[in-house]
């Protein structure tokens, strides 16, 4: 009898946990793909690039797939993909042209509240500071 509770205990904390790490993707999920986001800074050890990804907003969507939007028109799509876990996000944009190609990589998110996004990258051993806006 002990082992049959102690098994449903067991059973039905994976299961509330689960839950939760459910929840909290939904969450992070719609905070991502509701609204566009556009670029408010832009560094790099070269200097700053924020003036070449001014005219441009991003559109995630819940399917990965992020459209790059120049001065509210659909240029290009793109894929991403974000891992909780490590606090990541990759983004790419295929065969991509300056400036957008800036954009490809993984980047570690470093901070943000409901309407930021503050990340970096490491890009053949250059770090890139990054700062997304909800527009």
């Amino acid at each position: 009898m002990k082992g049959l509770l102690l098994i449903m205990l067991s059973l039905s904390l994976v299961c509330c946990k689960k839950i939760k790490e459910n929840i909290q993707e939904k969450r992070a999920m719609e905070f991502i793909t509701n609204g566009q986001w556009i670029v408010s800074s832009y560094l790099t050890p070269n200097g700053d690039k924020t003036a070449d990804l001014a005219a441009y907003s991003f559109q995630f969507k819940s399917n990965r797939t992020v459209d790059a939007l120049k001065n509210g028109i659909l240029e290009m799509s793109g894929t991403w993909q974000d891992d909780q876990a490590n606090r990541t996000i990759y983004s790419n944009f295929t065969s991509a042209s300056y400036p957008l190609i800036l954009l490809n990589a993984t980047w570690t998110v470093t901070n943000g509240s409901e309407t930021t996004v503050t990340a970096t990258a490491t890009v053949n051993d250059e770090i890139r500071n990054l700062r997304l806006l909800k527009k």
